[in-house]
């Protein structure tokens, strides 16, 4: 709260429902970040380590887009598969913000999960 002229209380931002998408204080969930950095860091490590012949792609759908586009159609691909449920999933925090939050956290577990088994797969 802020204090106006006269002494009344004037509500916060947050509390009068301003930012984007109608969030209230204009921030994107930690858990959104989380996934992009964790998204983000995928995508430098493979492009690195196939880049220098050290690794391949694990996700075989990547590993198409890769094989038939080049590394730009890995590189959009994967910016596109994620940035879009990320999009999504911030629009849908205004009208289930617990599911939304119980959503990104299950999805950290499961993309750190699923990048450590396909690359020890992939690289034994």
């Amino acid at each position: 709260m802020t204090m106006r002229k006269g002494g009344q209380n004037a509500p916060s931002r947050s509390a009068q429902g301003s930012g984007p998408a109608g969030h209230g204080d204009g921030y994107v969930l930690p858990e959104t970040t989380a996934l992009a950095m964790i998204g983000c860091i995928d995508l430098v490590t493979t492009v690195f380590l196939i880049g220098s012949q050290q690794a391949g792609e694990a996700n075989p759908l990547m590993a198409g887009l890769l094989q038939a586009y080049g590394p730009g159609g890995l590189i959009a691909g994967k910016f596109l598969l994620l940035a879009g449920p990320l999009i999504v999933a911030e629009l849908a925090r205004k009208k289930n913000p617990r599911f939304v939050k119980s959503a990104l956290q299950a999805g950290i577990i499961l993309y750190i999960t699923l990048y450590i088994i396909g690359f020890t797969r992939l690289n034994p």
